[in-house]
């Protein structure tokens, strides 16, 4: 079976959204009081240092603030393949974690509600030697990539062989005919 191209997938930077944008607010903030202030630091002691640091700390404090999120979406790759799901993470060297598609274990998601509004998430593949774990996190569409990979999970024919062995369902079925036999002959009280 050829292999179809992959879908890549990159975390988005819609995580971060908020605490960028609030970061930007306070650099702002903090370089609008220091040009506000200017007259009374430039007359104190070391008032050109401290008009240079409190025009220059909130920048690199942006900047601190922006570049790790970018440098997570940069380093952060999947792809998933018809057979299997990778993650390729690294900027220079790389590091591929591959799960089988016919050795997926579970396929979780998480998203929280600012996720939820502004459709982001994470997507948790296992396999069954719970070994290699896939976090595809702060993905966007985590909803239709969770979807489509139990999709091509069911498509591969996986899943159903490799279910725990349950509880047969016979001694579940004598305990709810005995519990309503005695509680018709008012001999059960329900205690919670």
């Amino acid at each position: 079976m050829p292999l179809m191209k992959p879908s890549p997938l990159r975390p988005s930077l819609r995580a971060s959204a908020l605490r960028i944008s609030v970061a930007g607010v306070i650099a702002l903030l903090i370089e609008a009081l220091v040009v506000l202030f200017r007259e009374k630091i430039l007359s104190s002691a070391h008032g050109s240092l401290l008009f240079v640091l409190g025009l220059l700390l909130p920048v690199l404090w942006l900047l601190v603030e922006i570049s790790g999120p970018l440098y997570y979406v940069r380093t952060h790759a999947y792809e998933i393949y018809e057979d299997r799901v990778e993650e390729r993470v690294g900027l220079f060297s790389r590091s591929v974690t591959s799960v089988p598609l016919d050795q997926v274990r579970m396929i979780r998601l998480k998203q929280s509600v600012g996720g939820r509004i502004l459709n982001y998430g994470d997507v948790e593949v296992s396999s069954i030697s719970e070994e290699p774990l896939i976090r595809m996190r702060n993905i966007r569409s985590p909803r239709e990539v969770k979807e489509r990979l139990e999709e091509m999970v069911r498509i591969r024919g996986v899943g159903e062989s490799r279910e725990r062995p349950r509880a047969p369902r016979t001694r579940c079925l004598l305990f709810v005919w005995r519990e309503r036999a005695l509680q018709e002959e008012g001999l059960w009280s329900a205690v919670c």
